[in-house]
């Protein structure tokens, strides 16, 4: 009912954009008489767009908003990895991720194959104005203390694209994993964080989503952690197959 309401609107507000006639022009060269570009059928379909775009977000925010929370701890997600659960937040290698808006926000320490690896998730339950997953105040890594080294790439790990980072600070040199989950949908670029959220308060069913980074040091090259984190991401998302088995 709503929507067929606002289409009525929409069509019924074109109807004064236009004039009942097209005019018609003659080009004084040519001798050749033209029909104005200016058409009704133009300038109708033209309103009812602008229009449509400036309802867009009053119809999408209508949607229901509500708190969405995470099943699973990530220490339970990681507790089958061995290493001693850390209920503080910690970040001990100094990457400096800052999710300020979040409701909560976790990390784990872990010893896997030789080498010391984090793990860190910050969980929005109820995504609002200034309390988002993608928004200006948040960032993956401190870049006034690491630097990129290279550019961004895509790695797939258990099925989930993800996003690679190589950092530096010093002699330091950090390989970072990170990517974000909207209602269970894993999630690569901004992008599609901000359509995924449109679309899940438009169904209904919330607008919850996390971001996760997982990162650790390497002395020779960034692959030698790779099937380390390939570890941690299987642990994070088997508990989806075991559930769904």
């Amino acid at each position: 009912v709503f929507f067929g309401v606002v289409m009525l609107l929409l069509f019924w507000l074109g109807s004064f954009f236009h004039d009942p006639a097209p005019k018609v022009v003659i080009d004084e060269d040519s001798g050749s008489d033209d029909v104005n570009k200016n058409s009704p059928v133009t300038q109708t379909i033209f309103s009812t767009a602008l229009i449509a775009i400036l309802v867009a977000p009053v119809v999408l925010s209508s949607g229901t908003n509500t708190p969405v929370k995470p099943e699973q701890s990530l220490s339970v997600l990681l507790n089958g990895l061995g290493m001693s659960q850390r209920e503080q937040l910690d970040d001990p290698l100094q990457i400096g991720m800052n999710y300020p808006a979040a409701d909560t926000a976790s990390s784990v320490t872990l010893e896997l194959g030789g080498k010391t690896v984090f793990a860190y998730r910050a969980d929005y339950y109820q995504q609002g104005q200034g309390k988002e997953l993608v928004y200006y105040g948040n960032r993956v890594f401190d870049d006034n203390k690491l630097r990129r080294i290279g550019g961004q790439r895509k790695v797939t790990s258990s099925g989930v694209t993800i996003n690679a980072l190589e950092l530096e600070a010093g002699n330091r040199r950090l390989l970072v994993w990170y990517w974000y989950d909207v209602a269970g949908t894993p999630l690569d670029n901004e992008l599609a964080v901000k359509l995924a959220t449109l679309r899940t308060r438009a169904l209904h069913v919330g607008s919850g989503g996390s971001v996760y980074i997982i990162g650790g040091g390497y002395n020779h090259g960034a692959e030698e952690l790779e099937p380390v984190f390939e570890q941690m991401m299987a642990a994070i998302y088997s508990y989806d197959e075991q559930k769904s088995d």
